[in-house]
């Protein structure tokens, strides 16, 4: 099963500690958010990396429910001004893309029927 696009809910108002634990990017997550064209792509490119490794899903298509605390905690590393919302990529296709992107940085992989049965022999 390919990682998800359902919502989900955030934080309302993340503490200090939240915010560094689940929406702080390393050097490597700041090196493939710098591949992307554009400081709008960037940055929902490095909203939606995070989202993956703290939630397991990706974000979806309304960026309107991220809370304004943690846009500009990710938009500061990124050298951006604050914004009181962040707007979704244009293009789906780009949106896709910077998800396939970010599952290869991550790690992450499919669930195909090969891995099903690798599980299905580990448990049993």
């Amino acid at each position: 099963m390919p990682v998800g696009r359902l919502s989900i809910a955030l934080p309302v108002d993340p503490g200090d500690e939240e915010l560094a634990r689940d929406w702080t990017l390393s050097d490597a997550d700041l090196a493939e958010v710098r591949r992307c064209r554009g400081d709008d792509k960037r940055h929902s490119f490095a909203i939606q990396l995070c989202m993956l490794r703290s939630y397991g899903r990706f974000l979806g298509d309304d960026y309107g429910v991220v809370p304004v605390r943690i846009v500009n905690h990710v938009g500061c590393q990124l050298g951006l001004p604050p914004v009181l919302f962040l707007a979704p990529p244009a293009r789906e296709a780009t949106d896709l893309e910077h998800e396939r992107r970010i599952r290869d940085h991550l790690g992450f992989a499919g669930f195909e029927a090969e891995q099903r049965q690798e599980l299905e022999r580990w448990l049993c």
